[in-house]
């Protein structure tokens, strides 16, 4: 479904562009305060000295704040980093003093940010879509009656009200098969996944086994990211034998896609210099599978939204169906298990000493969400392949 505008066009180009400005700006407040906020947590941790609940900790320095105090080292307005303080999490909460879901928002709040600025992104992209778009509407018109000429005579001899037509056109088929065992094996990644996220943060919550919590995620991601690319590539040769979509409707998705795959770069640029200075080999092992993951499946998903099945024998086999199903769930899973792993201080404890915590959190805070976005956003196109690429064109909305 499109939203085309054929009226007021230079005032809706001008709303539109507007719009992306705005969402564009709330993307960068949006890492603004994160980064604040991290920074800022992690020096009461270091003032209190104490290795209990995080939250807790902060509660306890908050409820210990008058009207007067501006916080650790932020005493000045005229401080930047006390300006950057306003209006941030832990300010905010300054003004929430006893409130019985103070320490449950600080701890959710770190997890949340990267929800806000995905929203950003793919509104950005709606917005720029609808501004390329704007007064080709005519454009659109000729093209579904020259790409269809049948659906103008159908839709004329069907003018009449028919109820039972009508109650046809509202039910929802979901053709599942050939997809049973991509997912069961998906289940069984999922549980996997699970089970290895609860290891981990048991494992943390005893500081004898941090080593062992850290070297869990790691074999758990670098396993995951195994059997993505195994699955992109068999994918990939598998949609071959497809037919090729002449139209499809994929400039969004496409771009999405390309805008996340820089920070893809910089971020395992980011890991793979410390692993190599404090010779983590584990470590530059897992960064050097995410890039290659990411440069696999990427034109597997952007060849995969030009397919299509003209023929019977194609959309009854649906070849490459069960690795998609595959795929699906193992993206879910890898963007489960980094947005609650990521913030985890001792998974990057050697990038935050060769980088310095401020800067660490700076450059951690510009790319993780792009990377965490990527993430979901090729699970949501993969769902759209699953569904078309096995359809013929005209059937493809």
């Amino acid at each position: 479904m499109q939203v085309m505008i054929n009226r007021w066009n230079d005032m809706a180009r001008f709303a539109l562009m507007h719009s992306m400005a705005t969402s564009l700006f709330f993307w960068f407040w949006s890492v603004r305060n994160e980064t604040v906020d991290s920074l800022h947590h992690r020096r009461l941790l270091q003032d209190h000295q104490q290795k209990s609940d995080d939250a807790a900790i902060t509660m306890s320095y908050l409820m210990n704040l008058t009207g007067d105090d501006q916080g650790p080292e932020y005493t000045s307005n005229f401080n930047l980093m006390g300006m950057l303080w306003n209006g941030t999490v832990f300010n905010a909460m300054r003004c929430a003093e006893g409130s019985d879901f103070s320490a449950l928002i600080l701890s959710f709040s770190p997890y949340l940010y990267p929800f806000s600025i995905e929203y950003s992104i793919l509104v950005v992209g709606i917005w720029f879509i609808m501004w390329q778009n704007v007064g080709k509407v005519d454009d659109c018109t000729r093209s579904d009656r020259s790409d269809d000429g049948s659906r103008s005579t159908s839709s004329s001899r069907n003018n009449h009200y028919d109820p039972l037509l009508l109650r046809n056109h509202l039910v929802i088929h979901v053709d599942c098969s050939s997809a049973n065992r991509g997912l069961f094996a998906g289940l069984v990644v999922m549980v996997a996944t699970a089970v290895s996220i609860i290891v981990f943060f048991l494992a943390f919550s005893d500081r004898r086994y941090v080593t062992t919590g850290i070297w869990i995620g790691l074999v758990s991601e670098s396993t995951l990211l195994i059997l993505m690319i195994c699955a992109a590539g068999l994918a990939c040769r598998q949609f071959a034998v497809l037919d090729i979509n002449a139209n499809p409707v994929s400039q969004l998705d496409d771009l999405l896609l390309f805008i996340c795959i820089p920070s893809f770069f910089l971020y395992g640029i980011f890991s793979i210099v410390p692993a190599m200075a404090y010779s983590n080999y584990m470590a530059l092992f897992v960064a050097i599978l995410q890039v290659i993951q990411v440069i696999l499946q990427t034109p597997t998903i952007i060849d995969g939204l030009r397919r299509c099945s003209r023929s019977a024998e194609m959309q009854t086999s649906k070849p490459g169906r069960e690795l998609i199903t595959f795929l699906i769930i193992c993206n879910l899973s890898m963007w489960f298990m980094e947005t609650l792993e990521i913030k985890s201080y001792e998974t990057n404890m050697d990038r935050i000493h060769f980088y310095g915590h401020p800067l660490w959190t700076l450059l951690s805070h510009v790319t993780l969400p792009l990377t965490l976005f990527y993430r979901f956003h090729s699970a949501s196109c993969l769902v759209d392949i699953w569904k078309s690429a096995y359809e013929a064109p005209e059937q493809q909305c």
